[in-house]
């Protein structure tokens, strides 16, 4: 049944409603998002004792890979831990009959799974006794995927070129420690042996603390035992100098808790998180401010029935729960509105984060979410109780009967409407300076053309190619993928671009001092020697890199012109060389200038163009990427290339391939997301103070009738009237502006570490939305200032 104040006021209920709805399910959407990224535990054995071993690579990057012998000397001499697992990930062709994919797969240790507590949904976890079978455990969505219906117990599946026997089927709950990547497979350490024929491989360092309130206390001891961990782990190798151990052993160690799970794009996501924070916050004020005006309006006309009621020896705490009651009411039919939002939004906001494989990501509900849900509407009806209720409680009869049911405009609405202009003004700004920032990152000039070009990642290796083949193979790939139709040109690179990672190495010009300040100073790739005109990249002196070059000491390589700029300032670089540190300290003459390139973008769209060299591609790679030049349809020129590359040796299985437009834009993921949800929220804002607006003016003029009727009757023009609506109108507004825009300049500092050109600016985003608010301001008025003009004297003065 319908409660009576909604029935007597059905479309205020509807749209206070339907506000609600919005805001409150347009905030869940946003806080499931941060939920799952920054909050959500993994489904594993007390995740808040588990932790990762990192060091310092420079003092923007924390290194996670590392050799075998730190798990060695740690096993041995390490003392603060409960346990001590080792994973890796890595990309993996696989085959099950003629079931074929890459996916991330992981090299875990035997007692990986019983350290974190998982469960199988079929079959068994591994262990060491399994080791020379080269066992294997499948995720749920591959055994899915790869077997149907079938028990995949016991069959065999080819990893990475080498025959595999699956032990097990993980539980659906469980898809690894990587939220960018579903993992799919996880395999026994022993498969490092029969890829690669070396027993040992690298790791990540995964500690299980006895209690989180260790943490200090373990990294004491692993800031004492890392000197111990890079001797073991540099013992035996050539080419190291004392100088790079002594190094390595000064840099910092950090802990860093995974109970969250493991994440590149988390770094990334926090730099937004406290724009979306906020912007969650002023969304679900500026619909508490609508509904309390809403709410006012409906107050307003009950207030000789409530003066009545207080007369009758009603309660004021009774009057107030009541209006609370409705106010909650509201909010949970509003709630519920906007469950329905959530529902569907989350496979839209799936599609914002950057990954080419499907994430591990869980954006479902859970009891945080909830709270955060019941929690907003609860604040949003609190809130929007207040004024109503605080009006509402000043009422007493003698003054009500004394107005002859006349009321001048309540001041309380104009407050509300001043409010609603004032957080609009905020999320108009801050979006117009988001979407400035991403248009603007779009037309930023990368020093390189991607248009046509498509991009492919190839591991050899991974697809089973045995090492003394692998330049054969490349070439056999090279001449086959120049000839499909409309391909013109195939270059390989050592790197991708756009991955937000990139080869970085210490140099310094040849006998000058490496300092600690040059850690990791260059940016490195190595390149075909048609690649430069296949990206469009132009050599602005000397020459690029050639064939002959293979084999040459030093090396030949290109440059690019902060390069030059950086190390040979003033000077020619051409014919000068640089290299790492020999034993004492000195650059040596590993590299030879022999041109100079336009600085080009590497890792994103983002970075200043960084000192960059580029040497000629090395003929026997773990990896490559192909870039293929195509002046036809990119979709049907991709199937052509995973066709031609299937036919290659056992089968060439692309890592990923897309075009190099869509990894430009999956680079700009947060820059993507924020633009689009701050959109919607402008959209939102603009909309709630719109209607908050057109409510106090139509309820104005219904409480003025006769005022106007009178006006009417003395002479007014309609220009009058609009007039004495746009001034009222014009008090909430333009103060609400200012208001705004001091409040988007002093709130800027959080929105500063993600705007980029134009978007960084404040004229520009205080401009346009002061002019939308304005022309909003001016909508809003139309259609009471239309009503008013048509108000006939005679009837309005025989209102009473």
């Amino acid at each position: 049944m319908i409660p009576r104040p909604f029935r007597r006021n059905p479309w205020m209920s509807a749209s206070a409603v339907c506000l609600m709805a919005l805001g409150i399910g347009f905030s869940t959407l946003l806080f499931t998002a941060v939920d799952a990224l920054l909050l959500r535990p993994l489904p594993i054995k007390n995740p808040e004792q588990l932790v990762m071993l990192g060091v310092e690579a420079s003092s923007t990057h924390i290194y996670y890979e590392h050799g075998p012998q730190y798990a060695t000397v740690l096993a041995a001499r390490g003392r603060a831990f409960g346990s001590m697992l080792t994973s890796y990930p890595l990309d993996a062709a696989i085959a099950a009959g003629p079931f074929a994919e890459t996916v991330n797969c992981e090299v875990v240790s035997s007692n990986y799974f019983p350290s974190l507590g998982v469960a199988t949904k079929q079959g068994a976890f591994f262990t060491d006794a399994d080791a020379d079978m080269l066992p294997a455990v499948i995720g749920s969505s591959l055994a899915r995927r790869a077997f149907g219906e079938k028990n995949p117990i016991g069959s065999a599946i080819r990893v990475r070129g080498s025959v595999f026997t699956i032990t097990g089927v993980m539980s659906e709950r469980f898809n690894g420690m990587d939220l960018d990547r579903r993992t799919d497979v996880w395999v026994s350490t022993g498969a490092w042996k029969a890829w690669t024929g070396n027993p040992r491989g690298p790791i990540r360092l995964l500690l299980r603390l006895r209690d989180p309130a260790d943490l200090p206390m373990a990294e004491a001891e692993i800031k004492a035992l890392h000197p111990a961990m890079v001797e073991a782990d540099f013992e035996g190798l050539k080419g190291v100098t004392a100088a790079q151990i002594a190094e390595w052993k000064k840099r910092r160690t950090e802990l860093t808790p995974v109970g969250a799970g493991v994440s590149a794009m988390r770094k990334q996501f926090l730099k937004a998180m406290n724009a979306m924070v906020g912007a969650i916050g002023m969304l679900l004020l500026l619909v508490a401010a609508n509904v309390a005006g809403l709410m006012l309006a409906r107050g307003e006309a009950r207030r000789r029935e409530i003066a009545i009621r207080l007369s009758l020896g009603a309660s004021k705490a009774s009057l107030f729960r009541s209006i609370l009651g409705e106010s909650l009411l509201l909010a949970a039919f509003g709630l519920a509105l906007g469950f329905f939002i959530v529902w569907n939004g989350q496979p839209l906001l799936l599609n914002f984060f950057p990954s080419r494989f499907p994430v591990n990501v869980d954006l479902g509900l859970n009891y945080r979410v909830m709270l955060f849900a019941a929690s907003a509407t609860l604040g949003v009806a609190v809130l929007a109780s207040l004024a109503p209720a605080m009006s509402s409680l000043r009422t007493d009869l003698v003054s009500v009967l004394h107005q002859g049911g006349r009321s001048s405009a309540p001041s309380w609405g104009r407050v509300t409407v001043l409010i609603q202009v004032a957080l609009a003004t905020i999320l108009m700004a801050g979006s117009v300076g988001l979407v400035s920032t991403f248009d603007e990152l779009r037309r930023v000039d990368a020093g390189w053309s991607p248009k046509g070009l498509i991009v492919a990642v190839i591991d050899p290796r991974m697809s089973g190619v045995g090492k003394n083949a692998i330049e054969a193979t490349l070439q056999e790939a090279l001449r086959k993928l120049r000839d499909i139709p409309g391909v013109s040109n195939v270059s390989l690179a050592g790197m991708a671009l756009m991955r937000g990672i990139g080869l970085k190495m210490t140099i310094a010009p040849r006998g000058v001092k490496v300092t600690a300040a040059d850690r990791l100073n260059v940016s490195s790739n190595s390149v075909s020697d048609n690649h430069f005109s296949n990206l469009g990249m132009q050599i602005v002196a000397g020459r690029g890199v050639r064939k002959d070059d293979a084999g040459m000491k030093p090396m030949p390589v290109v440059v690019t012109e902060s390069f030059a700029k950086q190390f040979f300032p003033g000077l020619d670089p051409l014919g000068r060389s640089f290299g790492r540190a020999d034993d004492n300290g000195y650059g040596r003459d590993d590299y030879s200038i022999v041109g100079v390139a336009r600085d080009a973008k590497y890792r994103g769209m983002r970075e200043i163009a960084p000192p960059t060299f580029f040497s000629l591609f090395s003929a026997n790679p773990d990896s490559a990427v192909l870039y293929i030049k195509s002046e036809v349809d990119a979709q049907m020129a991709m199937r052509q290339v995973r066709s031609v590359l299937a036919g290659i040796g056992p089968g060439l299985a692309p890592v990923s391939i897309a075009t190099l437009e869509s990894e430009i834009e999956m680079s700009m993921w947060q820059e993507r997301l924020l633009a689009s949800l701050s959109r919607v929220f402008a959209g939102l804002a603009v909309l709630i103070a719109g209607i908050g607006l057109f409510s106090l003016l139509a309820y104005v003029l219904s409480r003025r009738v006769r005022e106007v009727g009178i006006r009417i009757a003395v002479g007014a023009t309609p220009a009058r009237i609009a007039r004495l609506f746009a001034a009222y109108a014009a008090w909430a507004v333009i103060p609400g502006i200012a208001l705004g825009s001091a409040g988007f300049v002093a709130a800027r500092r959080v929105l500063e570490p993600i705007l980029f050109g134009s978007g960084a600016g404040l004229s520009r985003p205080l401009f346009i939305s002061a002019l939308a608010l304005t022309l909003v301001g001016v909508a809003a008025i139309l259609l009471p200032v239309m009503r008013s003009t048509g108000i006939e004297p005679t009837v309005a003065l025989r209102q009473e």
